[in-house]
C-alpha cells in the first residue's frame, strides 16, 4: 500500500473476486465501501466520502447535464436556513470517478444563494469529462436545474433532491411518431448495485424489463431514450416505469416533440401521497393542461378530483376514478370532470391510496411546455430559489392556501447574499389560489 501526494492509496496485488474497504479517521465517522475485481489486471477506483462526527450531510444531485453541442445548464442552490452552511461540489465522470471538487464553491451564508452553469465551477478539464455533479451540504438547501437548447430556444427544469430511495417512479412515458423519452440514473450507494427498470402499462402490468444495464457501480451513471433500455423488447403499451436497485439511486426523466421545439423535464419520484395538488391549471386562450396520476400503493385506491377557484370556492367536484394497485389514469383536466368552469385554478386530488401525479401545461403557438409533479407537502415557510424579472425574461409565482383558515402571506424578494430587496404582505382566503409574475 503506498499513498499519493493526493492523498490516494493504492492497494497492488488485490485478487480477484468482491472487497470491501473500512476507513476509521480521528473526528470523522467510520465509513466502508464495497468493490469487486475480475480481472487480475483492472484497477478499482474506489471514493470513501467521511462525514465528519456530528455533522450531516444533505447531498443534492444533478444527475444530467450537458454544456456545449447545442446545450447549456444551469443550477441554482438556495439556504434558507438561520445558519450558514459548508458545500462541496464534486463533478463524477459516467463511471462514478471523482474528477474534482471545486474550489469555488465552499459556503453558503443565510438566505444567500448560489447560481451558475458547472462550467463556472470547474476547470475545462473536467467539465470535458464530467457526466454529473454532487454538492454535499451541512444544511438543507433549495435547489433547481435546467438546461436547454440553444438551437430550438426550449428550455427544461426540476427541482434538486437527495438520492434516499432505493425504489423510483416515472409516472409517464411517452415515445411514438411525436413524443420521444430520454431517462437518466445515478446509483448513490457505495456498493455494487443491481439495476432494474420495469416497464408497465395503464393497468400496472408488466410489459418489459431493462436488457441493460443490470448493475450500477457506486457513483455510476446511465442515460438513454427509454426504449433503448429494452432493444427490440420495449413495448407500445409502455406508460410508466418502476425502477428498483439495491443502493439508492437519483433520476429524472426529459420529454419532448421529435422536432425539440418543446421539452420538459420531471425527477423522479419515490413517494406517494393521499392528498395532493395540481397547482396551476389552463385550460383555455390556446393552453391545455394535461394530467396524469399512478396508485403506487400494494392495494386498490378510489381518487376524487375537485376543481377550486382563485378564491378558494369549490367550482367542481368530479367523479371517483377507480385506481386498482399499479393502474394510471392520464387525460386533459377537463376530461375527469362533466364540466369545469373557466373560474377553476387548480385541482386538490385525493384518494384512499397513496398516488404521484404530475401535471403538464402546453401551448402550442407560441410553443411553451412545462413540467411539475403534484404537490404534497404544504408548508409555512416556502423558497422559490431561481427568479428572473427583465426585458427578456419573467418569473411566475403560484400559491395555494392548503387550509381551512384565512392566512396572511409575507413575499420578500431576495439578493443572492441574502439581503431583503422588497417586501409584500397579502391576505389569502381559505383555499384560495394567488399565480402572477414576480412583478404583480
Amino acid at each position: 500500500v503506498r499513498t499519493d501526494s493526493d492523498g490516494t492509496f493504492r492497494f497492488q496485488g488485490v485478487s480477484t473476486g468482491q472487497h470491501s474497504i473500512s476507513t476509521s479517521v480521528p473526528g470523522y465517522m467510520p465509513k466502508s465501501a464495497d468493490f469487486s475485481l475480475t480481472r487480475p489486471t483492472e484497477i478499482a477506483n474506489v471514493v470513501v466520502v467521511l462525514d465528519p462526527v456530528g455533522t450531516r450531510f444533505y447531498s443534492y444531485y444533478l444527475p444530467h447535464t450537458a454544456e456545449g453541442g447545442g446545450w447549456w445548464t444551469y443550477f441554482v442552490l438556495v439556504n434558507p436556513n438561520i445558519a450558514g452552511g459548508d458545500l462541496a461540489m464534486t463533478a463524477y465522470d459516467a463511471a462514478g470517478i471523482s474528477l474534482a471538487v471545486s474550489d469555488k464553491l465552499n459556503r453558503i451564508g443565510v438566505n444567500s444563494q448560489v447560481r451558475g452553469s458547472p462550467s463556472d465551477f470547474f476547470a475545462p478539464a473536467a467539465i470535458a469529462k464530467a457526466a454529473w455533479y454532487k454538492i454535499d451540504s451541512s444544511v438543507p438547501l433549495a435547489g433547481f436545474e435546467m438546461y436547454g437548447s440553444t438551437i430550438q430556444g426550449t428550455i427544461a427544469g426540476f427541482a434538486l433532491g437527495p438520492a434516499d430511495a432505493t425504489r423510483i417512479y416515472l409516472p409517464h412515458i411517452a415515445i411514438d411518431t411525436q413524443w420521444w423519452t430520454g431517462v437518466s440514473f445515478v446509483s448513490a450507494g457505495s456498493k455494487l448495485a443491481a439495476f432494474r427498470v420495469e416497464a408497465r402499462d395503464a393497468t400496472g402490468g408488466l410489459v418489459g424489463q431493462n436488457s441493460w444495464p443490470r448493475y450500477l457501480n457506486p457513483g455510476e451513471k446511465t442515460v438513454d431514450v427509454f426504449n433503448n433500455y429494452f432493444g427490440s423488447d420495449y413495448s407500445s403499451d409502455t406508460q410508466w416505469a418502476r425502477i428498483d436497485s439495491d443502493a439508492p439511486i437519483a433520476g429524472f426523466e426529459l420529454f419532448g416533440t421529435n422536432d425539440f421545439r418543446m421539452i420538459a423535464a420531471i425527477p423522479a419520484l419515490s413517494q406517494g401521497a393521499k392528498v395532493s395538488y395540481l397547482p396551476n391549471i389552463l385550460f383555455s386562450d390556446g393552453w391545455a393542461t394535461g394530467i396524469a396520476f399512478l396508485n403506487v400503493s400494494s392495494r386498490p385506491g378510489s381518487v376524487r378530483l375537485t376543481a377550486y377557484s382563485s378564491i378558494g370556492a369549490q367550482v367542481a367536484a368530479g367523479k371517483p376514478v377507480p385506481l386498482p394497485a399499479g393502474a394510471k389514469a392520464v387525460g386533459v383536466v377537463e376530461s375527469f370532470f362533466d364540466a369545469l368552469p373557466h373560474t377553476a385554478a387548480y385541482v386538490r386530488m385525493d384518494s384512499d391510496a397513496e398516488l404521484v401525479g404530475f401535471e403538464l401545461v402546453l401551448k402550442s403557438t407560441p410553443p411553451l411546455f412545462g413540467g411539475l409533479p403534484a404537490l404534497s407537502n404544504p408548508a409555512r415557510d416556502i423558497a422559490y430559489p431561481f427568479a428572473v424579472s427583465n426585458n427578456d425574461w419573467d418569473t411566475s409565482l403560484t400559491l395555494i392556501n392548503a387550509s381551512d383558515a384565512q392566512s396572511k402571506i409575507t413575499l420578500r424578494a431576495m439578493a443572492s447574499d441574502g439581503s431583503i430587496l422588497a417586501e409584500k404582505t397579502m391576505g389569502m382566503g381559505p383555499r384560495a389560489h394567488h399565480s402572477g409574475v414576480l412583478k404583480s
